[in-house]
């Protein structure tokens, strides 16, 4: 039981730094945040880009909770169609981020 306790803890530790190392090294601007979303919307780049995108924390407040806020559109506004990220509530929202995010 002890064992356990104690991998538990390390297990978390280790979460912990990783964490912040992520944080810490996620630079990312406005600009670029919205290119993000753009390439998603219209299909562009890779399926690991959008996974990338918001899986990992941002350093900065702001763009941090778009990123949550876009990690959870699919559950909050579930898609139509089968393959589909969000239905079309759910891409308003997207494309008001990206002209949000471009001061538009």
């Amino acid at each position: 039981m002890t064992i356990v306790f104690v991998v538990i803890v390390v297990i978390s530790i280790i979460f912990i730094f990783l964490s912040y190392l992520t944080k810490r090294y996620n630079r990312r601007s406005s600009s670029e945040v919205a290119d993000i979303i753009e390439h998603f919307i219209e299909g562009k780049g890779s399926s690991w880009d959008w996974d990338d995108f918001v899986s990992s924390p941002i350093n900065n407040f702001k763009l941090d909770k778009i990123r949550i806020r876009c990690a959870q559109l699919g559950k909050e506004f579930p898609p139509k169609k089968s393959g589909e990220y969000t239905n079309e509530d759910g891409l308003k929202i997207l494309k008001q981020y990206i002209n949000e995010l471009r001061g538009k």
